[in-house]
C-alpha cells in the first residue's frame, strides 16, 4: 500500500476510486478525470492478465513453444510473490 512523502496512503484511495467505479458511485467527470491520467486502470487484474499473455507471446516468438521450465519457475515465483503481498 503506496504512501505518499505526506503519509497519504495513495495505494488505498486509488482501491477505494476502484470500487466506487464498480459500484456506480462516481461521477462522469471523476470518471474521465482518472481514465486521463498516464496508466490509469479500473481492473488491475485484467491489465496484469494481459500484461502476462503479452510476454508469453514474445517468449513462444523467441523460443518456439510455451513448454519451458523457465516459464514454470517464473509462475511459482510470481505465485509467491502475489501471496506475499497479500501479508
Amino acid at each position: 500500500n503506496y504512501k505518499t512523502d505526506s503519509d497519504f496512503k495513495l495505494g488505498t484511495w486509488i482501491s477505494y476510486r476502484r470500487t466506487d467505479y464498480r459500484t456506480n458511485k462516481l461521477s462522469k467527470k471523476r470518471i474521465k478525470i482518472l481514465e486521463s491520467k498516464p496508466g490509469w486502470r479500473w481492473n488491475i487484474i485484467e491489465t496484469v492478465w494481459m500484461e502476462g499473455l503479452d510476454l508469453l507471446e514474445q517468449y513462444i516468438e523467441k523460443n518456439g513453444n510455451a513448454s519451458s521450465s523457465l516459464l514454470r519457475d517464473w509462475h511459482v515465483l510470481r505465485l509467491a510473490g502475489n501471496f506475499m503481498q497479500q501479508y
